[in-house]
């Protein structure tokens, strides 16, 4: 059977990793109290931090699948990005500057015209994902019939269904305010 040496332990050592771990911990607490409090702070940028390396942890496997360039690869990149950080700007800023500013229907309809350009944008950046991989041909896109046919219906479904949920959140969301007060 074999003897472990134990060496003594170093306290300063020590007590200078917990310092560390410790000023991380307030520093991280901090971020997240400032992004729970609607400012635009470290709390959106690490979110849009993390979406964007998911995504391109997503597009070198479409890279290693497809067998297809970068260069290739990095128009339909910035289309994803483009689509969802603006998506995730715009729902940010209609859930914390103009809540309670307007009425729950304008905010309705606002979360529902945020659906519909997620729906959109994230249509386009697919198609064109698709023509990069040629997947699908030049001639689909340009057939307008397909697209009034496929995605204004889902359009139409899907902001319509954020609408009547964001309506009565948003009346609850008031009302459950107004008696906090």
């Amino acid at each position: 059977m074999r003897r472990l040496d134990h060496s003594p332990l170093d306290v300063e050592k020590v007590q200078k990793t917990l310092d560390m771990l410790r000023g991380i911990y307030v520093a991280r607490l901090s971020t997240t109290s400032a992004a729970n409090d609607g400012h635009f702070s470290m709390g959106w940028l690490r979110v849009t931090g993390i979406y964007l390396v998911a995504q391109l942890a997503v597009f070198a496997l479409v890279k290693m699948i497809f067998r297809v360039a970068w260069g290739a690869l990095a128009g339909p990149y910035l289309c994803f990005a483009a689509s969802m950080i603006t998506t995730v700007f715009m729902a940010w800023f209609l859930n914390t500057r103009a809540f309670g500013k307007i009425s729950p229907r304008q905010f309705a309809f606002g979360a529902g015209g945020t659906t519909a350009f997620l729906v959109l944008s994230a249509n386009g950046a697919f198609a064109y994902l698709a023509l990069v991989l040629g997947l699908i041909d030049r001639r689909i896109v340009n057939d307008w019939s397909i697209w009034v046919i496929v995605v204004l219906p889902l359009v139409l479904f899907a902001s319509f269904g954020t609408y009547r949920i964001a309506y009565h959140n948003a009346k609850l969301r008031l009302a459950n305010h107004g008696k906090r007060q």
